[in-house]
């Protein structure tokens, strides 16, 4: 599932729209499973290094972001939020477990 799904963000990059990937998908597809296939066939020591290089470089970018969305107001930047789909202040108040609870009719109430 998450190779199929990350194939399929792949053609959202502009570097991989030239590769025709939203054409190729299965072959693109198939190519990650065997390239995964071989990395692990290498042994335990060569597959922990190759995939430790990406491990690393995704955990890094994760505290990139979050140190960019923390710092980002005092460097200039501004927040959107036009840009944002959410309704924050028309919200009526709930409970914390309302979400929860059945909030129809009672069917006590309910006379035949």
């Amino acid at each position: 599932m998450s190779i199929a799904a990350g194939v399929q963000n792949l053609k959202d990059v502009p570097l991989f729209k030239s590769w025709g990937v939203q054409e190729h998908l299965v072959l693109y597809c198939v190519l990650a499973v065997a390239l995964l296939t071989f990395a692990s066939l290498r042994g335990l020591k060569e597959s922990g290094t190759l995939f430790a290089i990406p491990t690393y470089v995704f955990v890094t970018m994760c505290y990139v972001m979050i140190a960019l969305g923390i710092i980002g107001p005092w460097i200039g930047w501004k927040f959107h939020p036009e840009a944002v789909n959410q309704s924050w202040g028309r919200r009526r108040r709930r409970k914390p477990l309302d979400w929860w609870c059945y909030s129809g009719p009672s069917p006590m109430a309910v006379r035949r």
